[in-house]
């Protein structure tokens, strides 16, 4: 509270300086209103509203501190996925079933181990198989060391048992390429033939945004693929 007194006045001693009780009640009253806004906005900055995905395309949006590690974010955002899978209007009826390396006829996701889950950046429109930047290593680095914060969107991954993590950076793009073995059929049979049944097989491919090229992605296909070079034509 600040009281004036006009500038030809003489100073009022400390004791004529108490404000009235009506006042200050009134004061006071304002002032733990402005305390309790002012924690509650400290906390909402403090909240990271997480938009997270499955493998499965299962979505949950998951609340967290900003002080929280990505371990335990990971883990609030597994048991999120796994209560929300469960529900009984869920599409995905009970438990999700966890699909590592793309493979399914897993475990579910609630009894697989912490240390085969992990959350990966990613952006608004997600596929089987597909992300952003990892985070091998930095595990225990806080939300907000990590860059995540207000709100971040995140593929929750699994891995088999057998296999290891491959690690993507900011600058990373995840590309899913197919193998299309075109038909024998004739060009007047072509309306005819199953177009799925020309895919298959299917690899995930990591490579920078910065130094990447089509002619060398045309490369890793022919290598993956197991085809000559000039047979690779990207699509």
């Amino acid at each position: 509270m600040l009281i004036y007194s006009k500038r030809w006045r003489p100073c009022p001693s400390l004791d004529q300086l108490v404000p009235p009780e009506a006042v200050r009640v009134e004061v006071e009253e304002d002032n733990r209103r402005h305390a309790h806004l002012r924690r509650l906005h400290l906390i909402h900055q403090s909240v990271v509203q997480m938009r997270v995905i499955s493998e499965e395309g299962l979505e949950v949006q998951v609340e967290a501190l900003s002080t929280d590690s990505l371990g335990k974010a990971t883990t609030r955002a597994r048991d999120a996925l796994v209560a929300e899978g469960e529900k009984p209007h869920s599409k995905h009826a009970f438990t999700p079933p966890a699909r590592p390396g793309g493979a399914e006829g897993e475990r579910e996701l609630k009894s697989v181990a912490l240390e085969r889950v992990r959350l990966r950046q990613c952006g608004d429109y997600v596929v089987s198989g597909a992300g952003g930047e990892t985070f091998g290593g930095r595990e225990d680095l806080t939300l907000k060391e990590l860059g995540l914060v207000p709100h971040c969107h995140m593929l929750l991954e699994v891995r088999g048992e057998e296999e290891a993590w491959v690690e993507a950076k900011k600058t990373d793009i995840t590309l899913r390429l197919s193998l299309f073995k075109a038909p024998l059929q004739t060009a007047t049979d072509v309306d005819n033939f199953d177009l799925d049944a020309c895919v298959t097989q299917h690899v995930t491919v990591v490579v920078d945004q910065a130094t990447a090229t089509v002619g060398g992605l045309r490369d890793e296909a022919a290598r993956l693929f197991k085809v000559k070079r000039h047979n690779a034509v990207l699509v």
